[in-house]
């Protein structure tokens, strides 16, 4: 994930090392675009993973993921667009520490896109668009807001990702312990149990070939 190499994202940690905030007690973020309607094309197009959840979604959750941990709980509600796939969503993640992450992913509108975590000392604010930082509030129970400003370099910002690659090669290193695998597939698994609870299910996952580009309806319980 590369939104957790780039600078902004790495004095997120800082500061929650530091216990800047206290243990994370809430986390909030919003992400999304305004797509305009094609089914082709692979925001809508459920032969190519369409929907909001895994092209936006996974941002968000594992941004909840980064701060709070895998959950314990998992609660979305979805609105499915014409092709089936979910064109927004809502996700309610619970955790054993009782923290929760209140998450909103749409391509039906253009959002104010927003990280924010709370603690009982404090809370950091990511800002517009937290996905791909460029900034950051901190600010202290009580005290005075101090910002740190990350102006976006030369191409997409991939290359913290990248260099985050060359360091672990050079360590003998088979994973980053920023995104180790482990919790790489608990993020798949979550947004897996979100998907179960909307009865999305693509065509590429089912075991006979899909007679429709429209994703299948898992209606088991």
């Amino acid at each position: 994930m590369w939104t957790r190499f780039r600078p902004a994202m790495v004095k997120v940690r800082q500061l929650l090392a530091a216990g800047a905030i206290g243990d994370p007690r809430f986390v909030s973020a919003t992400i999304g675009w305004k797509a305009e309607f094609d089914p082709l094309f692979r925001l809508y197009n459920p032969a190519l993973g369409g929907g909001a959840l895994l092209d936006g979604g996974v941002y968000a959750v594992s941004f909840a993921s980064m701060v709070l941990g895998p959950p314990s709980l998992v609660v979305g509600a979805a609105s499915l667009g014409a092709t089936g796939v979910d064109e927004q969503n809502a996700i309610a993640l619970a955790h054993p520490s009782g923290a929760i992450a209140s998450l909103g992913v749409t391509i039906q509108a253009n959002p104010i896109s927003a990280g924010l975590i709370l603690g009982p000392a404090g809370r950091i604010e990511i800002h517009h668009d937290w996905h791909r930082p460029e900034g950051l509030t901190y600010t202290p129970d009580g005290g005075a807001s101090e910002r740190f400003d990350y102006p976006q370099t030369a191409g997409n910002g991939y290359q913290y990702e990248a260099i985050e690659v060359g360091r672990c090669l050079g360590a003998g290193l088979r994973e980053s312990p920023v995104m180790p695998l482990a919790e790489s597939v608990s993020i798949m698994a979550t947004m897996d149990t979100l998907r179960a609870q909307w009865g999305i299910r693509y065509p590429m996952e089912s075991a006979s070939p899909a007679s429709s580009s429209r994703p299948e309806r898992d209606d088991r319980e």
